[in-house]
């Protein structure tokens, strides 16, 4: 964090703000720079009524309403609590019944269980990280979101959770045709973070 002016001059240097204290030697780049005003906000996107939610979102929201047939589940995957609300807020406001596995144990229980036995939610919102749900059968489902990719401190943890995340859905007993989507919001972190981990280009 810091003043726009230096930190994009650093990152036009490939340096961190605090390289010259020594405090840190890490390469800051001009795509990994973000406004604080315009966090979770991209172009101007909105929902009809003035709410931001970001173009992505949008997205999301249109590909469950309208391309997605409505007698098919879909799983999104998130990884961090404040997008999970932020995705739990654009279903509500959209008006996309859904379940979300949060709480105590018994509640991520009682919500997998509702969601697997044809639950009028057709959408669930659960943490890719999370483990009360890795060993799921979610085979209700034939569609999985993954919202942005994986954060992971390793190839193996990436490649481990994205593994397990998928099984839930593509596994013996699934009897339909398993689609995979992915968004990236294009010249950001998402995409240095995904073409990293699988060595596939984005564009």
């Amino acid at each position: 964090m810091g003043c726009y002016t230096c930190v994009m001059a650093c990152a036009e240097r490939e340096e961190c703000v605090y390289a010259a204290s020594g405090a840190c030697r890490a390469a800051a780049r001009v795509l990994n720079v973000v406004k604080g005003d315009t966090l979770g906000v991209d172009d101007e996107a909105r929902d009809g009524r003035g709410k931001h939610y970001g173009l992505k979102l949008e997205k999301v929201m249109d590909l469950i309403k309208r391309t997605i047939p409505k007698d098919e589940r879909v799983l999104i995957f998130v990884q961090f609590p404040d997008l999970t609300a932020k995705v739990a807020e654009a279903l509500a406001a959209n008006k996309i019944a859904f379940l979300e596995i949060k709480g105590s144990a018994s509640m991520k229980s009682k919500n997998l269980e509702k969601f697997q036995n044809d639950s009028k939610e057709r959408v669930l919102l659960l943490n890719v990280m999370d483990e009360s749900a890795s060993g799921a059968n979610l085979t209700s489902a034939n569609h999985a979101i993954f919202l942005s990719p994986l954060l992971a401190p390793t190839q193996e943890i990436y490649e481990a959770c994205e593994t397990q995340a998928i099984g839930r859905l593509r596994r013996y007993g699934q009897l339909k045709h398993v689609n995979i989507w992915r968004f990236f919001s294009l010249n950001t972190i998402d995409v240095e973070i995904y073409e990293q981990r699988t060595k596939q280009n984005v564009n």
